[in-house]
This record gives C-alpha cells, sequence and structure tokens, in this order.
C-alpha cells in the first residue's frame, strides 16, 4: 500500500513537472509567432498543459502531498535556452522545431514514468496517459504542418510498444 501511494505521488509530481515544462515553454514561445493559426493550435495545447497541471496537483493534494513542480533552475534553463535558440530566428520553422524536439522529449519523460512507477493508481495512470497523448499530436502536428526534417515520430508499433 505504502509503496502504490509513493508511486502514485511520483507519478502526479512527473505529470505537474511535464505539464509546466509544456505550458511555460508555450507561454514564451507564443508571443515570439506570427502566424495565426501556429499561435491558436499552442494557446489551445498550452490551456491542456494547465488543466492537467492542475488535475495532478489537485489529485497530489487529495493524496496527501504537496506538488513540487518544476525547480527554479529547470524553468531558467529553459526560458535561457529558449531565448538562445530564438535570438537570430523567430520563424515559424524554427519555433516548430523547437517543439517537436521539446514534444519528442515528453513523449519520452511520460513513458519513462509510466514505467519507473508501476504500482501507481489507476487514476494518475490515466491522467499521465493524457498528458503522453497531449504531447504527441503538438508533435505530429508540428512535424506534418511545417516539415520539420529529421524529427523522431512514434510509429504505431512504437505507441503499442510503450503503452501510448
Amino acid at each position: 500500500m505504502e509503496n502504490q501511494k509513493n508511486d502514485n505521488l511520483n507519478l502526479l509530481e512527473a505529470v505537474v513537472q511535464n505539464t509546466e515544462m509544456g505550458k511555460n515553454t508555450l507561454e514564451q514561445i507564443v508571443p515570439m509567432t506570427e502566424e495565426p493559426r501556429f499561435k491558436a493550435e499552442l494557446l489551445r495545447q498550452r490551456n491542456i498543459y494547465r488543466e492537467l497541471n492542475q488535475e495532478a496537483r489537485t489529485a497530489i493534494t487529495a493524496c496527501g502531498g504537496t506538488a513540487q513542480g518544476q525547480s527554479t533552475m529547470a524553468k531558467l534553463n529553459t526560458k535561457m535556452g529558449i531565448s538562445m535558440k530564438t535570438l537570430t530566428d523567430r520563424s515559424t520553422r524554427n519555433l516548430a522545431e523547437m517543439l517537436s524536439e521539446g514534444s519528442s522529449q515528453g513523449v519520452m519523460d511520460c513513458i519513462k514514468s509510466q514505467k519507473d512507477y508501476p504500482d501507481a493508481a489507476p487514476g494518475s495512470k490515466r491522467l499521465m496517459q493524457r498528458q503522453t497523448m497531449c504531447f504527441f499530436p503538438l508533435l505530429t502536428q508540428v512535424q506534418r504542418r511545417y516539415s520539420v526534417p529529421h524529427s523522431p515520430q512514434m510509429t504505431r508499433s512504437d505507441r503499442a510498444y510503450f503503452g501510448v
């Protein structure tokens, strides 16, 4: 029972951290884009990350824990990385490539967390899967619409293997 509680809290904390990364990244990138359809999609995704983040925080509180979220250093590293990558190129293509890379990393982080915390409660696992499915559409949509070269894309068999 204790192992399940720990796995549950750890999995929910992973959701909090991953969704914070997504929403913070999008909040920084949205003002940089000028293409209306791209901006609208980014805002839609940001709102989904906010909702998932709040659900995970509420669940952690209900389990008697306290959400930690991203560390200040992680937030700063992300902010500086985005600033450096957009210093000379704020094109939609560059922003899309950055989002594709970040979404790919987000999917992998979700999959790792699901494997690391197998005894988490079913509701927490479903929340993590919803988050995984939130990152994945952004990744594939960005790749298709903006023809991002050399971006990793999960195949149907990859998704089946990882359970997403």
